[in-house]
């Protein structure tokens, strides 16, 4: 659950509640543009690798020996011994600013790309852990033959600048920081290659997003964002510009593509604002987070960090509006993966994770910043099954599973794979908050779940996998599929074409067989085909009750499949499912342990799907699963 101040709580359980917002954030240019970036002098902790993230975690700003930066307000945190451990904040300057700003050389960074790109504009965003920008900042773009297509000396009014000048061309840009805050170090948290677009208020006709994580992984979680825009004012006809229609030679529609990221955020209006006393009870981190100095002493609107997504790119316009359909990290992993690799001594579902979250040709985020939060009791179960051929985020979820963890993706955009929470939020649900009666449905009894154990082995004389026919133009690598199998080895026959064995590559399922020359190649992969002898856990349930089996691959140790099965069982045996809705608690997430209060007494329930919706207010729909007295009821 986000984290929320005392204020926000109390607005909330109103009579008549303030209102609610939604806001959403998009930068429209092209996502895929990667650059070489680099810097004349930055901090140990640097991540250049990270700008390209959507936001910044809340928790990735460092104190430093710098104004402000030193307090104990659980924002800022010490710098960890590792180096591997270091958060995405960034880019932060070796260099510290004098007295009055300025440097004595000013902090530089550039981003270079290797082919000339087109970009409607630039934009970046400073301190935001801090809330702090630069006073001054220079922009510097260049063609490929040096020439400048844009050089300007900007002063920001706020921790976002947004530069709305198209870049035909560009394979270099330049930013340098040429005033600061005195004696502050300059930083710069995000880029983005694109028009920064913040959509609120009237702009927004409708927001809805749906949160849903099974907590035993029998399916995929769901994590998406569909928003509706207003495209052009009917009363004003024309004049509205019509920023989505894909007819305005001058609008956003060819720079709406797959994969821009999307921010989404909640915000909570507080009639009163915040003051000292109440302030007492809230640690100083829940306060920042949630714009505490915008509404100390007065009202204000508290801001809740929504989610990251990025868009489909399949927006629809029907004059009027436009709406736009956005997906987590974990939806867009929907390639196929094709590694595995059978491992007689075993390896950890850790290590499966990373192989799959680091594979190539994935969402480029992933390679540069690692969004990611594994459970380190991944590295304590093994398995020797190699992967199967599945797409990558099915994957996750097999390890999940196998692990007896969770898939899902947090409202920072990192890929969770974690135990579910086994403390409770501290929020009580009730007739106060709830809009109407909850409804309630009673699941079958479970009577026994059922989880194989696979003992993988390879068959004892080796056998043809793939054979065919391919053409080779100048050579190049070829992919061939097959059977699960291990001790793979490739031929290749045929005038003026040959193997080269040190660039190929063999997995369970796949091969990457780097080749030579040019003509016809007759390719023959052979090797051991992999069998599995099944046996069977079981861990029986309510008398009479239904069997379910979970079936995964990975499970080739007894005790993980008897745990897997005990896991699943736990979470089967609650029948009793709540549904109600409230006039908008978008905090709330999958898994959060809640207080659910009835008429009849409080008790615990596990959140299992958040839907909340945006037009012009605020509901969110939520399902619960009850958690205490459900012996009564098996």
């Amino acid at each position: 659950m986000i984290a929320v101040s005392s204020a926000y709580r109390r607005e909330q359980e109103k009579a008549v509640a303030a209102p609610m917002y939604a806001a959403v954030h998009f930068v429209a240019g092209d996502a895929g543009a990667a650059a070489q970036a680099g810097d004349n002098g930055g901090m140990a902790w640097s991540r250049l690798d990270a700008l390209s993230l959507p936001q910044v975690p809340a928790d990735a700003a460092y104190a430093t020996l710098e104004p402000g930066r030193t307090l104990a307000d659980g924002r800022l945190r010490a710098l960890p011994d590792d180096p591997a451990d270091y958060a995405n904040e960034g880019y932060v300057s070796a260099q510290l600013s004098d007295g009055q700003g300025y440097f004595a050389q000013q902090p530089a960074l550039w981003f270079c790309f290797g082919e000339p790109q087109t970009i409607p504009g630039v934009t970046l965003a400073f301190d935001e852990a801090a809330g702090e920008w630069p006073a001054q900042v220079r922009l510097t773009a260049l063609d490929g033959a040096g020439g400048v297509l844009m050089d300007r000396t900007l002063a920001p009014q706020g921790t976002v600048l947004a530069v709305d000048e198209a870049l035909t061309g560009l394979r270099r840009l330049e930013v340098r920081f040429v005033q600061c805050l005195p004696r502050r170090r300059a930083r710069l948290a995000r880029v983005s290659f694109g028009t920064g677009v913040t959509l609120s208020g009237a702009q927004l006709c409708s927001v809805r997003q749906v949160l849903e994580v099974d907590p035993i992984g029998r399916r995929l979680p769901e994590d998406s964002l569909t928003f509706e825009v207003v495209n052009e004012n009917a009363l004003t006809g024309a004049s509205g510009s019509r920023p989505y229609d894909p007819d305005n030679p001058d609008g956003l529609w060819g720079d709406l593509d797959e994969r821009n990221p999307v921010r989404l955020s909640w915000g909570q209006v507080l009639t009163g604002g915040i003051g000292w006393a109440q302030a007492a009870g809230d640690s100083w981190g829940v306060l920042y987070a949630g714009s505490w100095g915008g509404v100390y002493g007065r009202g204000g609107v508290q801001w809740l960090e929504g989610g990251c997504y990025y868009l489909t790119g399949k927006p629809a316009v029907n004059g009027l509006t436009a709406r736009f359909r956005a997906q987590s990290l974990l939806a867009c992993l929907d390639g196929m993966y094709e590694k595995g690799v059978y491992a007689p001594a075993g390896r950890t579902l850790y290590d499966l994770a990373l192989d799959v979250l680091q594979d190539d040709g994935l969402p480029q985020v992933l390679a540069r910043a690692r969004p990611w939060r594994l459970w380190e009791g991944l590295r304590q179960v093994r398995t020797t099954a190699p992967l199967p051929r599945r797409s990558h985020r099915e994957c996750l979820q097999l390890i999940a599973h196998a692990g007896c963890c969770c898939l899902y993706t947090d409202r920072a955009g990192n890929i969770c794979i974690q135990p579910a929470p086994a403390q409770e939020t501290g929020w009580a649900p009730g007739p106060g908050v709830m809009l109407g009666r909850p409804a309630v449905e009673k699941t079958a009894a479970a009577g026994a779940v059922r989880c194989p154990v696979y003992r993988c082995r390879p068959a004892g004389e080796a056998e043809v996998l793939y054979e065919g026919d391919l053409a080779v133009e100048n050579g190049g690598t070829v992919h061939v599929t097959y059977g699960a199998s291990m001790a793979q080895r490739a031929a290749v026959a045929g005038a003026g074409v040959a193997l080269d064995i040190t660039g190929c590559r063999f997995y369970a399922h796949s091969a990457d067989l780097a080749l030579t020359g040019t003509g016809t190649a007759h390719i023959t992969v052979t090797g051991h085909a992999l069998a599995a002898d099944t046996s069977w856990v079981t861990v029986g349930g309510a008398a009479g009750g239904e069997t379910a089996d979970f079936d995964n691959p990975l499970l080739t140790d007894r005790a993980a499949a008897l745990a897997a099965a005990r896991w699943a069982m736990g979470h089967l045996a609650l029948r009793s499912t709540y549904t109600f809705e409230t006039r908008g608690s978008p905090e709330a997430e999958p898994l959060d342990l809640v207080a659910l209060t009835t008429a009849y007494g409080t008790g615990p329930a596990r959140l299992v799907r958040c839907e909340t919706s945006y037009s012009g207010a605020l509901r969110t729909k939520l399902t619960a699963k009850r958690l205490a007295g459900e012996e009564e009821t098996t």
